[in-house]
């Protein structure tokens, strides 16, 4: 039951609550793999609920109950890539090291075989994109969107691939992309299954319109988004939505400077109440941006 309430509905409060009970049932019964899964996914239900320190530690409890398990049980891949590529896009981390490591993973033969490879392969393309790695990045989700289509939205953590292939799309830019993104987002919406930890598919449909110039469709799913993050108390992806809504505007040149102004400000109080510095940054980067649009001539004095 938790893990559908995570990876197919998206209800990531109750999905916690569930993750909670099986962490106290396992640990009455000295089960390590309960304990394991149990702590790293209330790790991640922490993490999108805005609970950043406590999702820190569940974390560390994780890794520490996950390295009892061996080398090759599929928790590792989870720790090792999924939850810090998670925690890193967030909160900022050391994205070649994340790059290598979900690249190590893909290619190895057993990746080929399971949905994680498509989960980790679209890690990795984010990855390598936040590195500076553009080309391989590109090289990933290529190989990637060429594939995914024919998956059904139903698919063990599809979900999450589709977030993590359609952020990497919208991070490089890659127009050319975004019109199979948002068909996969859209799919999923219509087959009823939730987002993932790292995205929300009003969003995906959101970012994936902006790029493709067709804002009156990006700013009905901006709006969609607000509403199904807010409901479901996800706070750190709720305060990205009004970061990529300004974005979205800057990258189409709108004269709209009060709307702009007014996301920005809401996304810089949400990042600095969260702590999300990386995004607390890059916010005052485009307020500086929007300032030197607004005002050229005074900027350059």
């Amino acid at each position: 039951m938790a893990r559908d309430l995570a990876f197919r509905h998206g209800a990531f409060r109750e999905a916690a609550e569930r993750f909670e009970e099986l962490l106290t049932i396992s640990k009455r019964y000295g089960s390590i793999p309960g304990q394991a899964e149990a702590l790293e996914k209330l790790a991640g239900c922490q993490l999108v609920l805005g609970e950043v320190a406590l999702a820190q530690q569940t974390a560390q409890r994780a890794r520490e109950m996950v390295a009892r398990l061996g080398l090759i049980h599929r928790l590792r891949v989870v720790v090792e890539v999924g939850w810090p590529s998670a925690m890193a896009y967030y909160l900022d981390g050391d994205w070649p090291a994340l790059a290598a490591a979900a690249s190590q993973f893909v290619e190895r033969p057993e990746a080929a075989r399971s949905p994680l490879g498509f989960f980790v392969a679209a890690n990795a393309a984010n990855n390598h994109s936040r590195a500076g790695n553009e080309a391989e990045a590109r090289r990933i989700l290529t190989a990637l969107l060429a594939i995914l289509p024919a998956m059904q939205p139903t698919m063990y953590v599809h979900n999450g691939t589709v977030n993590i292939a359609a952020t990497t799309v919208w991070e490089l830019g890659a127009v050319e992309c975004a019109a199979t993104c948002r068909e996969l987002a859209l799919d999923l919406i219509a087959a009823g299954i939730g987002g993932h930890f790292m995205g929300s598919h009003e969003l995906t449909v959101a970012r994936m319109a902006a790029l493709l110039g067709e804002m009156p469709e990006a700013s009905t799913y901006f709006l969609r988004a607000r509403t199904e993050l807010e409901a479901s108390g996800r706070r750190p992806l709720r305060a990205i939505v009004d970061y990529d809504e300004a974005l979205a505007l800057l990258r189409t040149h709108s004269i709209d400077h009060a709307r702009i102004t007014l996301l920005l400000d809401a996304a810089l109080q949400q990042f600095r109440t969260l702590g999300m510095e990386a995004w607390l940054k890059r916010t005052l980067e485009q307020q500086e941006q929007l300032a030197l649009r607004r005002h050229p001539t005074s900027s350059a004095k």
